[in-house]
């Protein structure tokens, strides 16, 4: 779309350059609406890993594999500094 070009309400353009497609239908609408609730927890899980340090990185994926590849019954967490992580 090139700048200031205005697309009507209830239009559907793709492309480049962007061409009118189709009409928006009942079901695009029905389908944002039913997955905007699954996008904002989506973008707020997205946000809270994209905030995290080096060191929770390093314990959330020493803990993943614990879990992955021991036994329950051995599986241990450490308190280790993932600095000291070779």
């Amino acid at each position: 779309v090139t700048p200031g070009t205005k697309i009507p309400d209830g239009e559907v353009w793709s492309g480049s350059p962007a061409k009118f497609l189709r009409k928006v239908t009942k079901e695009d609408i029905e389908y944002i609406q039913s997955h905007s609730a699954q996008m904002s927890s989506l973008a707020l899980l997205h946000a809270g890993e994209c905030e995290k340090d080096y060191k929770q990185l390093a314990k959330d994926e020493e803990e993943y594999e614990d879990k992955e590849h021991r036994a329950d019954d051995y599986w241990q967490p450490t308190d280790e500094d993932p600095a000291d992580i070779q």
